[in-house]
C-alpha cells in the first residue's frame, strides 16, 4: 500500500515523485516540501451552496483509503433516486454524462470493473441526478478522492460516521501536488486497459460517441 502524510491509503497506481523524477525548475525542493507537509489525510470538508439557482445545499470533498473506497461508493450512491445518469471517462478526456438508467444497473456494470475504477488514476467515474428540485451528484476523481452534491446532510453524515471519516476545517487532495502515475497493468496484469472499460460502459449504457462530442 502506498502512504502520505497522516496515512492516508492512495492507490497502488499513485506515488510522489523523487526530486531526479521532475522537471528541471528551481522550486521543486519547494515543491517536494510542501507535499510532505500537506494535510492529505482522511476526512471531508464541507461547504454550504450560495448559488439559490442551483437545487442542492452543500457540496463535500473526502478522502478516503483507497481500500475503502468501493464501499464508500456504494454507500453514497444509496442516497440517489431510483434512476440516475453514469459519469465516467478517461481523465485525459471530458467526463461523459449519459442519459438516465436505472441506478442499480449503472452500480451492476461499475462493479464489473471495480479494480480498474477504484486503483487506476486514468479513470473517473461517478453519478448524477438532476431535476428542478433536487441535484444530487457523485464522482470519484482520478486521484481517488470523493466530490458529493446533495440536500440530506443528516444522511450524508451518517454515511461519514459508518466509515470513521471526520469533518475537517481544511484537507489537501492528492492531484494539487506532484505526482507518479503508473499503469494498473504493470502492477496488476490482467485488468483491464483503460479505454476498454470506458468503450464497455459506453455499450452498456448506449452511449454514441458522436452524440456527445
Amino acid at each position: 500500500m502506498a502512504y502520505l502524510a497522516r496515512m492516508l491509503e492512495l492507490p497502488i497506481t499513485l506515488r510522489v515523485p523523487r526530486a531526479d523524477e521532475m522537471p528541471d525548475r528551481p522550486d521543486i525542493d519547494e515543491l517536494l516540501e510542501r507535499r510532505r507537509e500537506a494535510n492529505i489525510q482522511p476526512g471531508y470538508t464541507l461547504q454550504p451552496n450560495h448559488t439559490p439557482q442551483l437545487p442542492y445545499t452543500f457540496t463535500a470533498a473526502i478522502n478516503v483509503n483507497n481500500a475503502q473506497l468501493w464501499d464508500l461508493f456504494l454507500a453514497l450512491a444509496a442516497l440517489f433516486p431510483a434512476k440516475a445518469s453514469a459519469v465516467y471517462n478517461e481523465a485525459s478526456e471530458e467526463s461523459l454524462t449519459t442519459n438516465l438508467h436505472p441506478t442499480d444497473y449503472i452500480l451492476k456494470h461499475y462493479a464489473r470493473y471495480k479494480t480498474e475504477l477504484v486503483q487506476d488514476c486514468t479513470l473517473e467515474f461517478g453519478l448524477l441526478s438532476n431535476t428542478r428540485e433536487a441535484l444530487t451528484e457523485l464522482n470519484v476523481s482520478a486521484c481517488k478522492y470523493v466530490k458529493f452534491w446533495g440536500n440530506d446532510l443528516p444522511a450524508f453524515t451518517a454515511v461519514m460516521k459508518t466509515f470513521g471519516l471526520q469533518l475537517c476545517r481544511h484537507l489537501d487532495f492528492a492531484d494539487e501536488f506532484p505526482k507518479i502515475i503508473v499503469p494498473l497493468r504493470r502492477l496488476v496484469p490482467g485488468t483491464t486497459p483503460p479505454v476498454q472499460v470506458v468503450e464497455h460502459f459506453d455499450r452498456a449504457f448506449n452511449v454514441e460517441r458522436g452524440d456527445f462530442y
